[in-house]
């Protein structure tokens, strides 16, 4: 391959580690920093090692251009990573047994893949990290009695990893899933990190709404029944998580609030897809066509809390999830009769638009999805208003300051 834009030294994979701690490990908690040193000293003679090393390297590399301008080749220090990573991913020969460096490895490999947006080799990876897994056998995998409490929940966390990563990419791709969960979530007691682990066994339970009849209705709209949406929406709308998320950590809680918006909207698509919505008052959320809209209120909170640096660093996989609800927000939007812009309608309309100001003054953001945000709010001032200016002239400062007093 063309030498390395970056200098491989183990200085640079040392100084990473810091930033791998803060911002990979509270919503991917497999590998503890100790471990990863190790790694590094010992990617020189074990090539296991190195490509864990270099597909670490590579996530982090993605994270720091998050706080960057979006140009065409802004991941070429992470594509550069993930083929040394590959490069030092030998075959597995006869007789090898895989190793859990080799699988952890694989986890950062797809973990790359996925957040630069190749999801066809993302989901590669990811089937031949849960091949690793089973040629090992599930229960030897996870150690039964052979560990201690605190590998075996490690371990526990890698399979839910996977089991996570694989409804993303179902959803996102329409691919299958195979992984079932595990009986019980990671013990966290005793363990150095237990409020990381804590927050993110609840993000766990966030995809556990995720099961193979959720993944099979959205490859098969036409099955999905006005009952499934209520009781699934009854899952995510569950008020009794909002007191202890307050006490994780902003990544953890940000993750927690974009993924369980962006999987009710994933829901309602579904449900427009079998036309079960109405617009009718007495509706219940779930199968209302305004549900979309009501979520704008309770994103505009959450972004609140948030700068625009602390989102760029939190974003692996969270700004597709905001666009995707953020446009199905303005869709509910553009299909409003103008004379059904209620005083609540034009509140949720305003939260629209600082979300939309909030996601374009992310300077990483891809020019299509610049375009499809600009195009959509336009047409929804045209409609609401009958001109065509730019929307920012239709917030006020109160509510303008709501979002930006953050940053």
């Amino acid at each position: 391959m063309p030498a390395s834009s970056v200098p491989l030294e183990p200085e640079l994979f040392h100084s990473m580690v810091p930033e791998y701690m803060e911002n990979l490990y509270p919503v991917c908690p497999i590998l503890e920093e100790a471990e990863l040193r190790a790694y590094i000293r010992e990617m020189h003679v074990d090539r296991d090692a190195a490509a864990l090393v270099y597909a670490a390297a590579g996530v982090g590399f993605f994270t720091r251009q998050q706080s960057k301008t979006w140009e065409p080749n802004c991941y070429q220090q992470t594509a550069e990573m993930v083929e040394l990573a590959l490069n030092h991913h030998d075959a597995l020969m006869i007789g090898n047994a895989p190793t859990l460096t080799r699988i952890i490895g694989c986890v950062f490999i797809e973990v790359c893949l996925m957040v630069t947006q190749r999801s066809d080799l993302a989901f590669f990876y990811l089937r031949e990290t849960i091949s690793l897994i089973f040629m090992r056998g599930l229960d030897a995998f996870l150690g039964e009695k052979a560990v201690n409490p605190t590998e075996y929940a490690r371990r526990e966390r890698i399979y839910w990893v996977l089991f996570i990563h694989e409804r993303v990419l179902a959803i996102n791709g329409s691919t299958t899933v195979c992984l079932d969960p595990l009986p019980s979530l990671p013990d966290v007691t005793g363990s150095p990190q237990s409020s990381v682990q804590r927050g993110w066994n609840h993000i766990v339970e966030n995809y556990l709404v995720v099961d193979k009849d959720f993944i099979r209705f959205w490859r098969e709209r036409s099955l999905v029944t006005a009952d499934w949406i209520q009781a699934k929406h009854q899952q995510l709308a569950d008020p009794s998580w909002d007191p202890e998320i307050t006490m994780l950590q902003p990544i953890q809680q940000v993750d927690l609030i974009i993924t369980r918006h962006w999987l009710r909207t994933v829901m309602w698509q579904m449900a427009v897809s079998n036309m079960l919505l109405s617009s009718k008052a007495d509706q219940p959320e779930a199968l209302s066509l305004f549900m979309p809209l009501r979520l704008s209120k309770h994103l505009k909170a959450c972004l609140a809390t948030l700068s625009h640096y602390n989102l760029a660093v939190y974003n692996v996989g969270l700004v597709p999830k905001l666009f995707e609800i953020t446009t199905s927000v303005a869709d509910v939007v553009l299909a409003l009769p103008p004379g059904d812009f209620t005083e609540e309608t034009r509140l949720r309309i305003q939260d629209l638009l600082l979300i939309k100001h909030f996601l374009l003054e992310l300077t990483y953001v891809t020019p299509v999805h610049r375009e499809v945000l600009q195009e959509k709010t336009l047409s929804i001032i045209n409609r609401l208003y009958g001109d065509s200016r730019p929307d920012d002239l239709f917030l006020n400062a109160e509510s303008s300051n709501t979002i930006h007093s953050a940053v």
